[in-house]
């Protein structure tokens, strides 16, 4: 069956680099055609398959630079387990530092300070979430790979082969959902040292008097669970969506659940009576030169638009995630050429 050719060739190509894998295709193509019969059946190409070897062995022997850390059959196994916890380890520690600022009293003197903190604790615990993920996951497969002698292995059959993903698939980019994670923590991590911290840096400021903070710190502390459970529920989605890599149904549903909650957060927020401080919208009616009743009849119009816009942003997101999954589902795998 020429798909069981097609999947064996994608399983050997996906552990090399991206500018050999159609040349080792080719080659490895031309050989396994060459050593079938004409008009060859499912247990012919089953057994020169079996022939051929395992495509984990088989990539090994074609790939240009061998790497030893973890033995070659393993070590493709091995890196994709390390992104995947190295990625959710740094996300999960950067956020829990980056918390204990406001939550531990760690914020320096300073809007500046206070910014310069937020950082070293989002890099600080990065970096411990990698290390942490390197030598677990490392130590995991070096006890595999001690209690899992040859002789003991499964051995390798072609039914094993993965399927080969369509060409036209609608994938996740995960640069992308490292890059949103990120900045969804530091996001949050810097609105709410900017409201609860001291001194406020998000606040109103004019020469010759005290600032004037923007947001209501007692409206923002009561929020404070939500926002820690909004991030855990992005970091889940975020993992997710980097382990699929592409629009399933498990990784379509986190992201619009987490949408969902998220706007439900905000619009609740932004409806807040008194989420914004007397001090700040009495000083910004007199800069404006404006009554505060005036004032605080645009801001009831500002947050109305707000609302609508976050419902249509969100209705619009849910579309195009349904959208996607459905449209990626329905497409057939094609031949990797």
């Amino acid at each position: 069956m020429k798909n069981m050719i097609d999947r064996y060739l994608y399983d050997v190509s996906r552990r090399l680099p991206e500018n050999i894998r159609a040349d080792v295709e080719r080659e490895l193509r031309s050989n396994i055609e060459d050593m079938l019969p004409e008009n060859p059946g499912n247990a012919e190409i089953e057994r020169v398959l079996i022939k051929m070897g395992s495509p984990a062995k088989l990539a090994v022997s074609y790939h240009p630079n061998p790497r030893y850390l973890i033995s070659p059959e393993y070590f493709d196994d091995y890196l994709s387990v390390l992104k995947i916890v190295a990625l959710t380890l740094a996300l999960l520690l950067a956020s829990i530092s980056v918390f204990q600022i406001f939550l531990g009293g760690d914020a320096s003197d300073g809007a500046a300070g206070m910014i310069t903190t937020i950082i070293i604790k989002f890099i600080t615990g990065a970096v411990s979430g990698v290390m942490h993920a390197f030598l677990w996951v490392t130590l995991a497969f070096g006890l595999f790979e001690f209690f899992n002698n040859k002789e003991k292995l499964v051995q390798w059959s072609p039914k094993t082969l993965p399927d080969v993903p369509s060409a036209n698939s609608f994938v996740i980019k995960r640069s992308e959902t490292v890059t949103g994670a990120i900045f969804s923590v530091l996001f949050t991590a810097a609105f709410l040292v900017g409201t609860l911290g001291e001194p406020r840096f998000i606040a109103l400021y004019v020469s010759g008097v005290p600032s004037a903070p923007v947001f209501s710190e007692q409206v923002i502390r009561s929020f404070l669970p939500v926002y820690i459970f909004l991030i855990v529920f992005m970091l889940v989605a975020a993992v997710i969506k980097f382990i699929k890599g592409r629009w399933t149904l498990l990784a379509a549903a986190s992201h619009i659940l987490y949408g969902i909650f998220g706007a439900v957060v905000g619009i609740s927020l932004v409806l807040k009576p008194d989420l914004l401080t007397d001090a700040f919208l009495t000083r910004f009616a007199g800069i404006l030169n404006i009554s505060r009743t005036a004032l605080d009849g645009h801001i009831s119009i500002t947050f109305k638009v707000i609302t609508i816009l976050i419902i249509i942003g969100t209705i619009a997101d849910i579309i195009s995630t349904i959208y996607k999954t459905v449209k990626g589902s329905r497409i057939p795998a094609v031949e990797i050429t």
